[in-house]
């Protein structure tokens, strides 16, 4: 979370206008709901552009559930979402 902020707030600083950021997978079958809920929560309350999740499970081999968009759609610094 520390590292996707912290880049994420470079990017800002360099002129990025949204960040799109990929759904964590480093911790595997323990990426449910909450975790994804909780990951993106954090990044959106830190960073200084609006953020769009990024879910391409091809790649990561997890997927953002139904229930977790629905309540990161609440976020008001979550503008959009990439499923792929």
């Amino acid at each position: 979370i520390r590292e996707t902020i912290e880049f994420t707030n470079r990017a800002a600083r360099l002129g990025a206008q949204s960040a799109l950021v990929l759904t964590p997978c480093f911790f595997g079958n323990s990426m449910n709901s909450a975790a994804m809920i909780d990951y993106f929560s954090q990044v959106a309350d830190h960073v200084n552009i609006p953020v769009l999740l990024y879910n391409v499970p091809k790649f990561t081999h997890v997927n953002i559930e139904a229930d977790a968009v629905k309540e990161l759609a609440k976020h008001p610094n979550i503008i959009g979402m990439k499923d792929s």
